[in-house]
């Protein structure tokens, strides 16, 4: 791992070039994101895509105060990453951005973001510090949870998330960016 900078007590850091982690410290923001995820959650979501758990809908969070607080922060350091790591950009766009809750026994299958040939990002926000994390096919290994953890990744990474064994639930958010 390349520790690619601290500024302000936020820690962020790049992996093979393949993705970037930052930690968000907001907890009310972070907790008020959990709530609208319990609040969200649509049944007839449930295990009906890669993830084995429930769901909110695509596009849940893509207009959410809190969650563009959350994207407002990150900002920098996505450009930065782009800019670094994939090509010279000037524009990022949210494309969708929905929740997930898995519990005892829930898992998210092994699949990717590519959707219609863009270049893209994709992210995941944790709710918590409890395994297990998203592990990522092409770095074999995973990202370790921590609450307010944000894990962003070139949507061709092929990811997934081990069964969950807690009996609390594990809370995400997830969404893709399409960059220019």
């Amino acid at each position: 791992m390349k520790l690619i900078g601290k500024q302000k007590q936020t820690n962020f850091g790049v992996i093979q070039k393949k993705l970037f982690f930052i930690d968000y410290n907001d907890s009310k923001v972070i907790d008020r994101l959990q709530n609208k995820i319990k609040e969200n959650l649509i049944p007839s979501m449930t295990r009906r895509t890669n993830v084995k758990g429930e769901m909110t809908s695509w596009n849940c969070f893509v207009d959410d105060k809190d969650f563009l607080k959350v994207m407002e922060f990150i900002n920098p350091y996505l450009f930065k990453f782009i800019c670094d790591y994939k090509k010279q950009t000037d524009r990022v766009n949210l494309i969708d951005a929905w929740g997930n809750k898995l519990l005892k026994n829930d898992y998210i299958q092994k699949h990717d973001h590519m959707v219609g040939g863009w270049n893209g990002l994709s992210g995941n926000m944790y709710f918590s510090d409890k395994e297990p994390g998203t592990y990522f096919v092409s770095l074999k290994g995973g990202i370790k949870p921590k609450k307010g953890r944000i894990v962003i990744f070139d949507s061709t990474e092929l990811h997934l998330v081990d069964v969950v064994k807690d009996k609390e639930p594990r809370y995400t958010l997830a969404f893709n960016m399409k960059y220019e």
